[in-house]
């Protein structure tokens, strides 16, 4: 597997593979994370525009995997119920959706903890999965997060 940024090419792809992550997060008792506008193709073709898409690809070049990478989030201001662990620079993953049971997940994380110093991420509080995944890697739980129409998101961080 490898990382790589998100080209126009990979955007047929990527509304398949969000429709698939919100039929596995409903089966796994995580029904509104997500909805049929959020995440899409259109909003990740923003992301490449920005700079901060990218897909994990399989050995044969085939998208897995799908995430954004900024340097900051606004909401991450005004955590409460907690705190983040450290006041220092760090990158933040969002949107990120992979086939099930490919490891394209932890293949991902682990590949951004390689690089970056301080992460940080949220997710709904129902995402079992992706709490789970965070926890089994060391990234700790720091508190809440409201982004306005989406409601509550946890949030924990990693540093080295």
């Amino acid at each position: 597997m490898r990382i790589r940024p998100t080209t126009q090419a990979d955007l047929p792809f990527l509304d398949a593979l969000f429709d698939g992550c919100r039929v596995y997060m409903a089966a796994e008792g995580n029904p509104t994370q997500w909805d049929e506008t959020y995440p899409t193709a259109k909003v990740v073709a923003q992301d490449i525009t920005a700079g901060t898409g990218y897909v994990c690809v399989n050995e044969h070049d085939e998208v897995i995997g799908s995430f954004a990478l900024a340097s900051y989030e606004e909401q991450y201001d005004k955590i409460y119920d907690g705190h983040w662990h450290y006041d220092e620079p760090y990158v933040v993953v969002h949107r990120m959706g992979t086939l099930p049971r490919q490891g394209a997940g932890r293949f991902i994380f682990t590949e951004l903890m390689a690089k970056h110093p301080y992460i940080r991420v949220d997710t709904h509080d129902s995402n079992a999965t992706m709490r789970r995944l965070l926890t089994s890697l060391g990234f700790a739980y720091c508190g809440k997060v409201t982004y306005e129409g989406w409601g509550e998101r946890v949030c924990y961080d990693w540093h080295q």
